[in-house]
């Protein structure tokens, strides 16, 4: 047991903060309310105690007016730092072995969402360490155990769900929030908050490649999320096709089976949004290139099977079309090592 105060890593922080501002939170007069420098924000390695956050959630909820701040899938996910999804990404093959190395990992980089595992054949129990007495704003607890879900979902790329959700405060008066965010039985006034998982999710695979890798494909989603938001079906598209090209699993069919569509379904609803399975296909390709080119340290040879091309000669003609130029140009002068003026 931690015998010193516990803290938060400054990256976390950094994500509640943004996703604080996109709810017309003024970042900058919350810090200063809550009494954090905001220079511990900056440190790549900086911790903040867990009191100071205390303080910065019930600010916010005050400042919002949102008695459930954060419990909103889409929005944490949106804000949700994706170096700390990327860190649960090693050479683990199964969930499984992925949350048994974090849970003892979690207390060094961020303890104040540090877990433990309790078996209860043939599933288990993920329990938070911390936060198991009313004192603490609920609101940053439901949001840590939302964002324990999310970076599940996002290492297996799986619509991975808890059987069932624990949490140590009383029922609120309209749950639907929280059925929203954990679309399972829920139970309120438990000893504990815990997240029940399936013993069959936790052999799922995580995602393959490295963790830049992984930070790249996610950047690639939040420019599709941006550019397509409203074009619901294109988006979904997308973000499939982000998941599968590296499968080599995009054919229209599967991919129409995965919306709950048939082939004509979905023809007519992208056409419906001006743009096709091909143009998708091809803008997905576009976007993963760019970044694994300019964003990432990614071996060239790797890329067309990532891709889902063929081979290097189908791969560099099609970076010829996008950019004019070779793969290995393209990376000279847009790469992270390219030369500064």
């Amino acid at each position: 047991m931690s015998t010193g105060p516990t803290a938060t890593s400054a990256a976390w922080v950094r994500g509640v903060l943004r996703m604080f501002e996109s709810q017309g939170v003024d970042s900058a007069r919350l810090l200063q309310a809550a009494e954090i420098d905001p220079a511990l924000l900056e440190d790549p390695h900086g911790r903040l105690e867990l009191e100071a956050v205390n303080r910065l959630w019930r600010l916010a909820v005050a400042a919002s007016g949102q008695e459930t701040l954060g419990l909103d899938r889409a929005l944490a996910s949106r804000y949700l730092d994706l170096e700390i999804a990327a860190n649960w990404i090693g050479s683990d093959a199964t969930l499984g072995s992925v949350l048994q190395s974090q849970a003892s990992y979690a207390a060094l980089t961020n303890d104040a969402s540090a877990f433990t595992l309790e078996p209860e054949h043939p599933n288990v129990w993920l329990a938070l360490t911390h936060g198991n007495d009313r004192a603490y704003p609920r609101q940053r607890i439901e949001y840590a155990m939302l964002a324990t879900v999310l970076v599940m979902q996002r290492i297996t790329r799986c619509l991975l769900r808890p059987l069932a959700a624990e949490f140590v405060f009383p029922e609120p008066a309209d749950a639907h929030r929280h059925r929203m965010a954990f679309p399972c039985p829920l139970r309120f006034d438990r000893p504990a908050n815990r997240l029940l998982l399936a013993g069959e999710d936790l052999e799922l695979p995580v995602v393959s490649g490295s963790a830049s890798v992984f930070v790249v494909e996610e950047r690639v989603l939040e420019s599709l999320l941006a550019d397509l938001g409203t074009a619901r079906t294109s988006f979904r598209v997308a973000q499939e096709l982000v998941g599968r090209l590296r499968k080599g699993e995009f054919q229209s069919q599967s991919l129409a089976a995965a919306l709950g569509l048939s082939d004509t379904q979905l023809a007519r609803q992208l056409r419906a949004e001006r743009t096709s399975l091909e143009d998708l296909l091809d803008r997905v390709r576009r976007e993963l290139a760019h970044e694994y080119l300019a964003a990432s340290d990614a071996p060239l040879a790797e890329m067309p099977g990532w891709l889902g091309l063929r081979d290097a000669a189908e791969f560099a003609a099609a970076v010829r079309r996008w950019f004019g130029t070779t793969p290995a140009d393209y990376r000279r002068h847009h790469g992270p090592d390219r030369p500064r003026a």
